[in-house]
C-alpha cells in the first residue's frame, strides 16, 4: 500500500509542527513491510527538521519539496496540480495530512488529523478573551474549515468531545473518525529531564504556547498580584511566543506598565531540544489556556516533574486527573492563590509529582500511537471505512 504524507503546509513552528515531525521521522523507525510512504513537505519542514537527519535515509523518488502552503499568490495553484500528478503518478493509495484541513484537494481518499479546538469545542472564556476584530476573523474562518473538513470526510482526532462535535456539528459520519489520544513527543523520552537548580534565588514557571486561547495575557497580573497580596516577587514566567504573536505587543505593553520585566521572560520559538532546556530549569508549569483539544503541554510537564497550576477546563482535566491544582478560567486572583499554594507546601507539589508519573504511564507509548494512525489509514485506503 502506497500512503503519500502531505505536510505542505507546514510553515509555523509549534506544537502541530512537532507533532508532524515526530510521525513523519517515525516512518522509518517503526516499520511495516506492507506500507511504501512517500512525502510531499514544506520547504520549512524540509530545511529546518528533515534535511539533515531523515532526508539522506529516503529514496529521492519518494520524497517532494513544494513551497509553504497557502500561498495564493504565487504557488497555490502549481502546488495543486503537482500534487495531483505526484498522486497519480505513484499510484498513491491514500493521503494523510497531518496538518488538517489544508486548502488542497486530491482526487484519492485523504485523511486528516483535526485539532482545531474553535471548530466544535470553543466556550465563553475563548470567545471573551479575542478582540471584535479577530472574533468576526475566527467566525468566517470556522465557517470555513467545517466545510474543508466535510468535504474531506476521514479524521483522527484527539478525543471523544471533538469526535462528537465532528458528528453532531459538522456532519460527519462517525464511523469515519478516529480518536488517537495524544502522546508524549517521542524526542522527550530520550532526553535528560532531570532538574536544573539556579542560584539566583528565583522561582521558575514554564508557561508554554501562543494563541489568545492560551489566555497568556493574564500573566502580568497574576505576577502583579503575587507580589501585591503575597510579597512574592522572585516568581518569574517564561513564555515561548513567536515574534508578531497575536497578544504579543499588549502583554509587552502591560508588562512594562506594570514595571515586572525581570519576572515575564518571552523566549520566542524554541525546539525541543531547547524547550527541555527550559522546562528542566523551572520550578512549576502555569497553564492558563481556556481552550484546547490535548495539550501536548500537559505531558510535558509531567515529564519533566512541574507540578502546575491550570484552568479547570475538560481538556486539562481529563489528562491531570488530580495530579495538578486548578483554578478557575480568567481569574487571576485565583490562580495567584494556587501558585502560592503550590510554592509553600513542599509536601503537595512532591505528591502532585507522583501522582503526574502515574498519570504519564497511560500516555508514553507512541509507537501504539503510530499504529493506530497507521491502521486507519489502511482501513480507508482499503474500503473497510466506507
Amino acid at each position: 500500500m502506497r500512503i503519500l504524507i502531505n505536510v505542505t503546509n507546514a510553515r509555523n513552528v509549534g506544537g502541530g509542527l512537532q507533532v508532524a515531525v515526530n510521525f513523519v521521522k517515525h516512518t522509518t523507525v517503526f516499520k511495516r513491510p506492507d506500507i511504501e510512504w512517500f512525502y510531499a513537505v514544506s520547504e520549512t519542514m524540509d530545511s529546518v527538521y528533515l534535511k539533515e537527519d531523515f532526508k539522506p535515509q529516503i529514496d529521492a523518488d519518494h520524497y517532494f519539496i513544494f513551497p509553504n502552503q497557502p500561498d495564493f499568490k504565487h504557488s497555490f495553484c502549481r502546488v495543486q496540480k503537482q500534487l495531483h500528478e505526484l498522486e497519480e503518478a505513484k499510484k498513491i493509495n491514500v493521503v494523510y495530512t497531518i496538518l488538517g484541513p489544508n486548502y488542497h484537494l486530491f482526487n484519492i481518499k485523504e485523511v486528516i488529523r483535526f485539532v482545531h479546538p474553535w471548530v466544535v469545542t470553543s466556550n465563553q472564556y475563548a470567545w471573551s478573551n479575542i478582540p471584535l476584530r479577530e472574533k468576526i476573523k475566527m467566525k468566517s474562518h470556522i465557517i470555513l474549515l467545517k466545510y474543508l473538513v466535510k468535504k474531506k470526510k476521514y479524521v483522527i482526532t484527539q478525543t471523544n468531545a471533538v469526535r462528537d462535535g465532528l458528528i453532531h456539528q459538522v456532519g460527519l459520519l462517525p464511523e469515519r473518525i478516529k480518536v488517537v489520544p495524544n502522546v508524549l513527543p517521542a524526542i522527550f523520552n530520550g532526553l535528560d529531564n532531570t532538574h536544573v537548580e539556579n542560584d539566583e534565588g528565583w522561582i521558575d514557571v514554564a508557561s508554554v504556547g501562543a494563541g489568545y486561547h492560551k489566555n497568556l495575557n493574564i500573566i502580568p497580573e497574576v505576577i502583579k498580584l503575587l507580589e501585591e497580596k503575597f510579597g512574592l516577587k522572585n516568581m518569574r514566567f517564561h513564555v515561548t511566543l513567536p515574534e508578531g504573536a497575536l497578544g504579543l505587543d499588549d502583554i509587552n505593553e502591560r508588562v512594562k506598565e506594570l514595571g515586572i520585566e525581570d519576572r515575564f521572560i518571552n523566549h520566542g520559538n524554541l525546539r525541543q531540544q531547547q524547550l527541555s532546556e527550559l522546562y528542566r530549569r523551572c520550578n512549576y508549569c502555569f497553564l492558563p489556556t481556556v481552550l484546547e483539544v490535548f495539550s501536548a503541554s500537559t505531558l510535558e510537564a509531567m515529564y519533566f516533574g512541574l507540578p502546575t497550576v491550570a484552568t479547570d477546563l475538560p481538556f486539562n482535566t481529563e489528562v491531570f486527573k488530580d495530579s495538578c491544582l486548578y483554578y478557575t478560567p480568567m481569574n487571576a486572583e485565583e490562580a495567584a492563590v494556587k501558585l502560592v499554594e503550590l510554592s509553600s507546601n513542599k509536601k503537595l507539589a512532591d505528591n502532585l509529582k507522583d501522582k503526574m508519573k502515574e498519570r504519564l504511564s497511560i500516555f508514553r507509548s507512541f509507537e501504539d500511537y503510530y499504529n493506530s494512525t497507521v491502521d486507519f489509514l489502511e482501513d480507508v485506503a482499503s474500503g473497510k471505512v466506507k
